[in-house]
C-alpha cells in the first residue's frame, strides 16, 4: 500500500502531466486552429526549403557568374546546353524536371584561373512568398598549392515551385591548406 507521502507525490505529477498536456495542446491550437490573421503571421516565419541537387562541379560553359531562375522546361534546356554541350562529349541528357511542381536554380561562378574554388547551394528558406537561396563559395587559401588550370564552378538545384521573387545570399569561405 502506498502511503500519504506517495500519494502526494503521484498527484504532483499527475497534476505536471496534465499541465503539460494542456500547454501543448494550446500551442498547437495556436498553430494549426488559429485565425486567419494568425495563419498569415505564422506563414511570414522563415522556414527551411528542401532542395534536390542536380548536378555540382567546377567544368560548366557558363564563363561569367550567373545566378538562375529557371521556371520552364525551354529555359532549361537553353541552360542545360550552355554549361554543357559545348564542355562534354556527348552532351549528357537534360535532367527531367516537372516545372508545375518544381523551380530550378542554377548558380554559376565563372572562369577561375586555378583549382580550389568551388560554389554550393547551402540551403534556402521561403518567408510568405520570398525565397532566399544561401550560398557558399569557397576560395584557395593563400598557403595553398593548386593546380593551373582553368575552372567554372557551379551547383544547380531544384526546389519545391517559387512564385515569387528569389535571391541569393552568399558567404564566403577560404580553404586552409
Amino acid at each position: 500500500m502506498m502511503g500519504r507521502p506517495g500519494r502526494l507525490v503521484l498527484a504532483v505529477i499527475l497534476l505536471i502531466v496534465i499541465a503539460s498536456g494542456i500547454l501543448v495542446y494550446l500551442e498547437v491550437r495556436g498553430v494549426i486552429g488559429g485565425t486567419n490573421d494568425q495563419s498569415v503571421t505564422n506563414n511570414s516565419i522563415p522556414r527551411g526549403v528542401m532542395f534536390h541537387r542536380i548536378a555540382r562541379g567546377g567544368l560548366s560553359g557558363y564563363a561569367v557568374s550567373a545566378n538562375l531562375v529557371i521556371n520552364n522546361h525551354a529555359d532549361w534546356v537553353r541552360v542545360w546546353d550552355q554549361a554543357f554541350c559545348h564542355t562534354i562529349i556527348p552532351c549528357p541528357a537534360t535532367p527531367d524536371v516537372d516545372f508545375s511542381q518544381r523551380t530550378v536554380l542554377a548558380v554559376f561562378e565563372g572562369q577561375k584561373n586555378s583549382l580550389g574554388y568551388d560554389v554550393k547551394v547551402t540551403g534556402a528558406t521561403m518567408e510568405a512568398s520570398k525565397t532566399t537561396v544561401g550560398l557558399t563559395l569557397t576560395v584557395p587559401g593563400r598557403g595553398c598549392i593548386v593546380g593551373q588550370m582553368i575552372t567554372y564552378p557551379y551547383d544547380i538545384v531544384d526546389i519545391p515551385k517559387a512564385t515569387g521573387p528569389i535571391s541569393f545570399t552568399s558567404k564566403t569561405q577560404t580553404s586552409n591548406c
